[in-house]
């Protein structure tokens, strides 16, 4: 017996091991990851103290026939390498080489410790200027930025996600027939985020509400549908005649699910998005099944089991995008976080008019959530962008409602919440973005 015990145990901690492992290990990542600022990168220090391009790192990338200029990240110093060269202040300025026809471009960087002390950022800037602050005017028609890297912004998201909660192919509580499948189910997405620095940001992200169901009314004239319940109770076995001899069976699997989230970002480059936040999903189930026999008998059953998971908990993720045309890139989408849920049963049991169970519970345990995407995005000029693909959501450690009854009842059924579940959805998505 000690031996199950503790195969069971480690059977149903095993998957919530594995996702406080991700959710660490991405955490860790974030932690160590240095965003790079766009402005700052076009510029190197030499000996002398001027800012000129890397040209060592200058490359040209051909497209459908056009030729681009190209600077080789790794080739460039970053603002935590100009941060260490550059003593309090002290400023760096330099004229970048004309290449290309009539473009100039010029740029100046000081270090003024939160006062400006060049003319030319101080009165740009009204003289108050940022630790790292910038004055550029360059032959695109780029603007002049003070104290960050370039325009700061806000965005928004909103998609439509269609996706299907998985479940039990066999489950029915009766031997005759069994429940169909979940269907697909839509709902929204939207996410709102602010980037003052195009470095750090926060973002706010509602998913939901999703609801799943799954059921069947089965129908037998000769009225000999039955059930798996297997009464059992000291002294006396609990009734459970009300499902037997049945005319007509009803079972229902109905589910619901929703989130919300609030997340810390670190851009890199444009294409990288680290974040930590904390996210709170609310999961939520309810199964019935009901058995009416023939007038002549008068016989009548009812199984209520219903739970609830609410969960809040820290989680870590990553967005990346990989350009493969001019406007259109592959993008990776992925979240882990760890949870505490608080899980509630409630199980009824109603034979021929008569309560033989009604249990109540709460429990609170470990959960982990994983989160993984990918898909094409295609951008519609400098504000808007479009995508498609596909996406998985795997939760562990919840509680579910055919799981609170088993085939044997006893009046003790329900009185502790089984919390040890698993789901996993699946599914596409379409949405898009926009900048302002």
């Amino acid at each position: 017996m000690k031996v199950q015990t503790i195969q069971h145990r480690i059977k149903r901690f095993t998957p919530r091991f594995i996702a406080i492992c991700g959710a660490l290990l991405m955490g860790v990542a974030s932690s160590h990851a240095i965003a790079q600022s766009p402005l700052l990168n076009y510029l190197s220090t030499s000996s002398g103290g001027q800012a000129s391009y890397a040209n060592s790192g200058v490359r040209q990338l051909s497209h459908q026939g056009q030729s681009y200029r190209v600077i080789d990240a790794g080739s460039v110093e970053t603002a935590g390498d100009l941060r260490r060269e550059a003593p309090m202040g002290s400023s760096i300025v330099g004229d970048l080489p004309v290449e290309q026809g009539s473009v100039q471009h010029t740029g100046l960087l000081s270090r003024t410790g939160g006062s400006c002390s060049s003319g030319a950022c101080g009165g740009a800037c009204g003289g108050s200027c940022g630790p790292y602050s910038a004055y550029s005017m360059d032959g695109y028609g780029g603007a002049m930025a003070c104290g960050i890297p370039c325009e700061p912004y806000c965005y928004g998201v909103l998609e439509w996600l269609y996706m299907e909660r998985t479940g039990s192919d066999s489950l029915s509580y009766s031997p005759q027939y069994r429940v169909p499948e979940f269907d697909f189910e839509h709902a929204p997405r939207l996410t709102i985020g602010s980037l003052p620095d195009c470095v750090h940001g926060f973002e706010v992200t509602w998913t939901g509400i999703f609801e799943w169901d799954r059921s069947i009314v089965f129908n037998d004239p000769t009225g000999s549908l039955t059930s798996f319940f297997v009464p059992r109770g000291f002294p006396n076995p609990v009734d459970m005649t009300g499902f037997e001899n049945g005319l007509v069976q009803t079972q229902r699997w109905e589910a619901e699910y929703w989130s919300l989230e609030a997340n810390k970002t670190l851009v890199g480059w444009d294409v990288a998005k680290l974040l930590v936040g904390a996210r709170y999903i609310d999961y939520d189930e309810n199964y019935f099944f009901t058995s009416r026999s023939t007038p002549a008998l008068n016989q009548f059953g009812f199984m209520n089991s219903d739970v609830q998971n609410q969960m809040i908990g820290i989680q870590a993720g990553m967005d990346l995008l990989y350009p493969v045309g001019r406007f259109a890139y592959v993008d990776f989408r992925t979240r882990a976080g760890v949870f505490l849920n608080f899980a509630e049963s409630l199980v009824q049991i109603n034979s021929n008019g008569r309560n033989v169970v009604a249990n109540f519970d709460e429990d609170e345990d470990l959960a982990g959530v994983f989160e993984v995407g990918s898909g094409y995005r295609y951008q519609l000029g400098e504000i808007l962008a479009i995508r498609a693909g596909g996406e998985i959501l795997y939760i562990t450690g919840i509680a579910t409602a055919p799981d609170q009854v088993s085939s044997v009842i006893t009046p003790r059924t329900g009185r502790s919440t089984q919390a040890n579940e698993d789901i996993f959805v699946y599914g596409v998505s379409l949405g898009a973005e926009l900048r302002f």
